[in-house]
């Protein structure tokens, strides 16, 4: 079992009641102090992908289809993995967030597309 194989069962019972329906591709992500998440595009995906963002300092930012952000501790963005995306964390901890593919997330109002 890979250790993305590992981290779904250890997620899902603590956030099914915010990621609704079957879960495919399930990680958490975290980007260390002054590196990058490079430039990359995923393969097609049955499922939208999600992102909660765990942990993020003002020096961090999130690049997808040509648009940089700064995604918010809470806050759910759904991505395109299809379309181009990666990330800076120049600041002093590490950027974390976990990525879910599911169907959908429970509260609309934090579910912000990237």
């Amino acid at each position: 079992m890979t250790t993305v194989e590992q981290t779904r069962p250890l997620l899902q019972p603590v956030l099914q009641d915010v990621f609704l329906g079957s879960w495919g591709y399930t990680t958490v992500v975290s980007v260390a102090p002054q590196s990058c998440l490079c430039l990359h595009i995923d393969g097609e995906v049955a499922r939208t992908r999600h992102i909660l963002v765990v942990q993020t300092t003002p020096e961090s930012w999130a690049f997808h289809d040509g648009t940089w952000a700064q995604l918010a501790v809470g806050g759910i963005y759904t991505m395109d993995p299809t379309k181009p995306h990666g990330g800076v964390n120049w600041g002093d901890l590490p950027r974390i967030h976990i990525t879910v593919e599911c169907e959908g997330v429970t509260d609309a109002r934090t579910n912000h597309p990237l």
